[in-house]
Protein backbone atom coordinates (compact mmCIF):
# COMPACT_ATOMS: atom_id res chain seq x y z
CA UNK A 1 0.00 0.00 0.00
CA UNK A 2 2.82 2.19 0.77
CA UNK A 3 4.29 1.64 -2.78
CA UNK A 4 0.86 2.47 -4.42
CA UNK A 5 0.36 5.23 -2.30
CA UNK A 6 3.86 6.90 -2.89
CA UNK A 7 2.80 6.95 -7.09
CA UNK A 8 -0.07 8.09 -6.95
CA UNK A 9 1.47 10.68 -5.10
CA UNK A 10 3.95 11.23 -7.77
CA UNK A 11 1.91 11.10 -10.62
CA UNK A 12 -0.72 13.58 -8.87
CA UNK A 13 2.04 15.78 -7.97
CA UNK A 14 3.13 15.58 -11.26
CA UNK A 15 -0.23 16.76 -12.74
CA UNK A 16 -0.41 19.63 -10.24
CA UNK A 17 2.43 20.94 -11.13
CA UNK A 18 1.71 21.23 -14.78
CA UNK A 19 -1.33 23.25 -13.79
CA UNK A 20 0.78 25.78 -11.78
CA UNK A 21 3.84 26.44 -14.16
CA UNK A 22 2.17 25.83 -17.64
CA UNK A 23 1.71 28.80 -19.27
CA UNK A 24 2.06 28.44 -22.90
CA UNK A 25 0.60 26.09 -24.99
CA UNK A 26 1.81 22.57 -25.88
CA UNK A 27 2.09 22.20 -29.98
CA UNK A 28 0.17 18.86 -30.82
CA UNK A 29 -1.23 17.89 -34.13
CA UNK A 30 -4.48 16.88 -33.44
CA UNK A 31 -8.25 17.12 -34.70
CA UNK A 32 -9.99 19.65 -33.48
CA UNK A 33 -9.33 23.45 -32.23
CA UNK A 34 -9.86 26.01 -29.44
CA UNK A 35 -13.21 27.86 -29.00
CA UNK A 36 -16.38 27.56 -30.96
CA UNK A 37 -18.07 24.27 -29.94
CA UNK A 38 -15.32 22.36 -30.53
CA UNK A 39 -13.35 22.27 -28.20
CA UNK A 40 -10.19 21.21 -27.32
CA UNK A 41 -8.21 18.56 -29.01
CA UNK A 42 -7.09 15.49 -26.12
CA UNK A 43 -3.85 14.05 -26.19
CA UNK A 44 -2.61 11.37 -24.16
CA UNK A 45 -0.45 8.20 -23.93
CA UNK A 46 -1.83 5.20 -23.52
CA UNK A 47 -0.67 3.04 -20.97
CA UNK A 48 -1.75 -0.44 -23.26
CA UNK A 49 0.85 0.96 -25.56
CA UNK A 50 3.85 0.82 -23.16
CA UNK A 51 5.07 -2.49 -23.98
CA UNK A 52 8.45 -4.42 -24.83
CA UNK A 53 6.88 -4.60 -28.88
CA UNK A 54 8.89 -2.42 -31.24
CA UNK A 55 6.10 -1.14 -33.10
CA UNK A 56 4.86 -0.66 -29.95
CA UNK A 57 7.30 1.61 -28.52
CA UNK A 58 7.34 3.40 -31.37
CA UNK A 59 3.92 4.77 -31.24
CA UNK A 60 4.73 4.94 -27.37
CA UNK A 61 7.06 8.09 -28.19
CA UNK A 62 4.36 10.08 -29.80
CA UNK A 63 1.19 11.29 -27.56
CA UNK A 64 -1.90 9.84 -28.92
CA UNK A 65 -4.07 11.99 -30.56
CA UNK A 66 -7.87 11.29 -29.58
CA UNK A 67 -10.43 13.18 -31.65
CA UNK A 68 -12.54 15.58 -29.25
CA UNK A 69 -16.08 15.42 -30.09
CA UNK A 70 -14.83 13.55 -33.07
CA UNK A 71 -13.23 16.19 -35.87
CA UNK A 72 -14.69 18.70 -34.28
CA UNK A 73 -12.82 21.97 -35.02
CA UNK A 74 -13.46 23.89 -38.11
CA UNK A 75 -14.35 20.39 -40.12
CA UNK A 76 -17.59 18.83 -38.76
CA UNK A 77 -20.28 19.12 -36.46
CA UNK A 78 -19.10 17.66 -33.15
CA UNK A 79 -20.57 14.30 -31.96
CA UNK A 80 -22.18 13.53 -34.89
CA UNK A 81 -21.51 10.61 -37.43
CA UNK A 82 -19.39 13.05 -40.07
CA UNK A 83 -17.02 13.87 -37.28
CA UNK A 84 -15.88 10.75 -36.15
CA UNK A 85 -15.15 9.10 -39.69
CA UNK A 86 -13.58 12.29 -40.45
CA UNK A 87 -11.59 11.69 -37.18
CA UNK A 88 -10.55 8.17 -38.22
CA UNK A 89 -9.96 9.37 -41.88
CA UNK A 90 -7.21 11.89 -40.69
CA UNK A 91 -5.48 9.32 -38.03
CA UNK A 92 -6.97 9.69 -34.72
CA UNK A 93 -5.98 7.11 -32.31
CA UNK A 94 -9.33 7.87 -30.38
CA UNK A 95 -12.34 9.70 -30.34
CA UNK A 96 -13.94 11.30 -27.48
CA UNK A 97 -17.76 11.37 -27.33
CA UNK A 98 -20.49 12.47 -24.41
CA UNK A 99 -23.49 10.88 -23.52
CA UNK A 100 -26.75 11.62 -21.98
CA UNK A 101 -29.76 9.71 -21.93
CA UNK A 102 -33.55 10.56 -23.19
CA UNK A 103 -36.61 10.48 -22.34
CA UNK A 104 -37.25 7.05 -22.83
CA UNK A 105 -33.87 6.40 -21.45
CA UNK A 106 -32.02 5.95 -24.82
CA UNK A 107 -28.53 6.84 -24.42
CA UNK A 108 -27.22 9.26 -27.18
CA UNK A 109 -24.29 11.03 -28.13
CA UNK A 110 -24.25 14.94 -27.70
CA UNK A 111 -22.64 17.22 -25.10
CA UNK A 112 -24.85 19.47 -23.71
CA UNK A 113 -27.72 18.55 -22.11
CA UNK A 114 -29.97 20.89 -24.11
CA UNK A 115 -30.75 20.75 -27.51
CA UNK A 116 -30.48 23.90 -28.95
CA UNK A 117 -26.81 24.91 -29.68
CA UNK A 118 -26.26 21.58 -31.42
CA UNK A 119 -29.51 20.82 -33.34
CA UNK A 120 -32.56 22.63 -34.50
CA UNK A 121 -34.12 21.74 -31.61
CA UNK A 122 -35.44 24.99 -29.48
CA UNK A 123 -34.42 26.53 -26.60
CA UNK A 124 -37.71 26.06 -24.65
CA UNK A 125 -38.42 22.31 -23.78
CA UNK A 126 -35.15 21.79 -25.56
CA UNK A 127 -33.77 19.35 -23.08
CA UNK A 128 -32.24 15.89 -24.20
CA UNK A 129 -33.77 14.39 -21.19
CA UNK A 130 -37.73 15.57 -21.70
CA UNK A 131 -37.64 14.26 -25.73
CA UNK A 132 -37.77 10.79 -27.10
CA UNK A 133 -35.19 9.15 -28.81
CA UNK A 134 -37.41 9.25 -31.76
CA UNK A 135 -38.11 13.05 -31.56
CA UNK A 136 -34.46 13.65 -31.60
CA UNK A 137 -33.68 11.83 -34.06
CA UNK A 138 -36.26 14.25 -36.40
CA UNK A 139 -33.89 17.18 -35.46
CA UNK A 140 -30.59 18.61 -37.84
CA UNK A 141 -27.46 17.85 -36.10
CA UNK A 142 -25.32 19.56 -38.97
CA UNK A 143 -26.74 22.49 -40.45
CA UNK A 144 -25.68 24.87 -37.07
CA UNK A 145 -21.76 23.61 -38.98
CA UNK A 146 -22.67 24.14 -42.66
CA UNK A 147 -24.84 23.81 -45.40
CA UNK A 148 -22.85 21.05 -46.35
CA UNK A 149 -24.34 19.23 -43.46
CA UNK A 150 -27.90 20.42 -43.15
CA UNK A 151 -30.30 17.65 -43.06
CA UNK A 152 -27.62 14.16 -43.53
CA UNK A 153 -26.58 14.84 -39.78
CA UNK A 154 -28.95 13.07 -36.60
CA UNK A 155 -27.96 13.10 -33.40
CA UNK A 156 -26.45 9.14 -33.10
CA UNK A 157 -26.94 6.63 -30.40
CA UNK A 158 -23.95 5.56 -28.38
CA UNK A 159 -25.06 2.08 -29.61
CA UNK A 160 -24.88 3.32 -33.27
CA UNK A 161 -20.94 4.55 -32.66
CA UNK A 162 -20.04 1.81 -31.03
CA UNK A 163 -21.23 -1.13 -33.46
CA UNK A 164 -20.14 1.61 -36.57
CA UNK A 165 -16.56 2.10 -35.28
CA UNK A 166 -15.77 -1.22 -33.49
CA UNK A 167 -12.19 -2.61 -34.66
CA UNK A 168 -11.80 0.35 -35.99
CA UNK A 169 -10.80 2.64 -33.53
CA UNK A 170 -10.84 3.25 -29.68
CA UNK A 171 -13.49 5.53 -27.85
CA UNK A 172 -13.60 7.41 -24.50
CA UNK A 173 -17.15 7.52 -23.30
CA UNK A 174 -17.49 10.55 -21.55
CA UNK A 175 -20.65 10.35 -18.94
CA UNK A 176 -22.23 13.65 -18.63
CA UNK A 177 -25.82 12.69 -16.85
CA UNK A 178 -26.39 11.25 -13.39
CA UNK A 179 -27.35 7.27 -13.00
CA UNK A 180 -27.09 6.56 -16.84
CA UNK A 181 -23.95 4.36 -15.64
CA UNK A 182 -25.60 1.11 -16.02
CA UNK A 183 -27.27 2.07 -19.82
CA UNK A 184 -23.95 2.79 -20.62
CA UNK A 185 -22.38 -0.66 -19.29
CA UNK A 186 -25.02 -2.48 -21.43
CA UNK A 187 -24.49 -1.16 -24.82
CA UNK A 188 -20.73 -1.97 -24.57
CA UNK A 189 -21.50 -5.06 -23.52
CA UNK A 190 -24.16 -5.46 -25.76
CA UNK A 191 -21.70 -4.21 -28.65
CA UNK A 192 -18.88 -6.59 -27.05
CA UNK A 193 -16.76 -3.55 -27.70
CA UNK A 194 -15.50 -4.01 -23.90
CA UNK A 195 -11.97 -3.87 -25.33
CA UNK A 196 -12.46 -0.66 -27.18
CA UNK A 197 -13.53 1.88 -24.89
CA UNK A 198 -12.20 3.91 -21.57
CA UNK A 199 -14.76 5.52 -19.51
CA UNK A 200 -14.54 8.86 -17.45
CA UNK A 201 -16.74 11.79 -15.65
CA UNK A 202 -16.56 14.37 -13.34
CA UNK A 203 -19.06 12.24 -11.54
CA UNK A 204 -17.16 10.02 -9.01
CA UNK A 205 -19.99 7.68 -8.75
CA UNK A 206 -20.76 7.27 -11.72
CA UNK A 207 -17.37 5.98 -12.34
CA UNK A 208 -17.40 4.12 -9.25
CA UNK A 209 -20.65 1.90 -10.48
CA UNK A 210 -18.57 1.32 -14.17
CA UNK A 211 -15.22 0.33 -12.12
CA UNK A 212 -17.78 -1.98 -9.94
CA UNK A 213 -19.86 -3.26 -13.02
CA UNK A 214 -16.95 -3.44 -15.94
CA UNK A 215 -13.59 -3.77 -14.20
CA UNK A 216 -11.42 -4.66 -16.92
CA UNK A 217 -12.82 -1.10 -18.80
CA UNK A 218 -10.26 1.77 -17.86
CA UNK A 219 -12.07 4.45 -15.95
CA UNK A 220 -11.11 8.04 -15.00
CA UNK A 221 -12.56 10.99 -12.63
CA UNK A 222 -12.01 14.29 -14.17
CA UNK A 223 -11.57 17.29 -12.20
CA UNK A 224 -11.70 21.08 -12.29
CA UNK A 225 -8.92 22.57 -11.07
CA UNK A 226 -9.86 25.57 -8.26
CA UNK A 227 -9.36 28.92 -9.39
CA UNK A 228 -9.21 30.63 -5.93
CA UNK A 229 -9.98 28.68 -3.16
CA UNK A 230 -9.46 25.16 -2.39
CA UNK A 231 -5.89 24.55 -4.14
CA UNK A 232 -4.23 24.11 -1.31
CA UNK A 233 -6.08 20.96 -0.60
CA UNK A 234 -6.37 19.82 -4.11
CA UNK A 235 -4.27 17.28 -4.53
CA UNK A 236 -5.10 15.43 -1.12
CA UNK A 237 -8.43 15.60 -2.84
CA UNK A 238 -7.60 13.98 -6.15
CA UNK A 239 -5.25 10.92 -4.11
CA UNK A 240 -8.08 10.25 -1.88
CA UNK A 241 -11.13 10.09 -4.60
CA UNK A 242 -8.78 8.34 -6.82
CA UNK A 243 -7.79 5.82 -4.66
CA UNK A 244 -11.52 5.42 -3.19
CA UNK A 245 -13.31 4.89 -6.62
CA UNK A 246 -9.84 2.20 -8.08
CA UNK A 247 -9.53 4.74 -10.71
CA UNK A 248 -7.52 4.04 -13.58
CA UNK A 249 -6.46 7.67 -14.57
CA UNK A 250 -7.46 11.34 -13.35
CA UNK A 251 -7.84 14.15 -15.59
CA UNK A 252 -7.82 17.51 -14.15
CA UNK A 253 -9.12 20.32 -16.76
CA UNK A 254 -7.32 24.17 -15.64
CA UNK A 255 -10.08 25.80 -17.33
CA UNK A 256 -9.84 29.37 -18.83
CA UNK A 257 -9.58 30.97 -22.01
CA UNK A 258 -6.80 28.53 -23.07
CA UNK A 259 -8.51 25.56 -21.42
CA UNK A 260 -5.61 22.66 -20.80
CA UNK A 261 -6.08 19.24 -19.34
CA UNK A 262 -3.52 17.14 -17.95
CA UNK A 263 -4.51 13.23 -17.80
CA UNK A 264 -2.47 10.88 -15.49
CA UNK A 265 -2.48 7.40 -16.37
CA UNK A 266 -2.37 5.34 -12.57
CA UNK A 267 -2.24 2.04 -13.98
CA UNK A 268 -4.07 0.62 -10.82
CA UNK A 269 -2.35 3.85 -8.86
CA UNK A 270 1.22 3.55 -10.98
CA UNK A 271 2.11 6.15 -13.01
CA UNK A 272 1.51 5.64 -16.67
CA UNK A 273 1.85 9.03 -18.55
CA UNK A 274 -0.08 11.89 -19.43
CA UNK A 275 -2.47 13.60 -21.31
CA UNK A 276 -2.79 17.41 -22.48
CA UNK A 277 -5.85 18.82 -24.55
CA UNK A 278 -5.19 22.15 -25.89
Amino acid sequence: MGHRRRSVLFAVFLAVLMIAFATTAHGNSAVGEAGGPGNPTEIGVDEKEMVSDPKAEATAKRPLVIAHRGASGGVAPENTMAAFERAVEMGADMIELDVHATKDGQIVVIHDAVLDRTTTGSVRGGSVVWRTLEEIKTLDAGSWKGAEFAGGEKVPTLHEVLSTFKGRTKVLIEIKAKGIEDKVVEIIRETKTEDDVIIQSFDVEAVRRCRNLLPQVPAGVLFSAPLLFGKSSFGEKVISTALDVNADFVAVDQGGESRRSWLVWLERMGLGGYLSGL
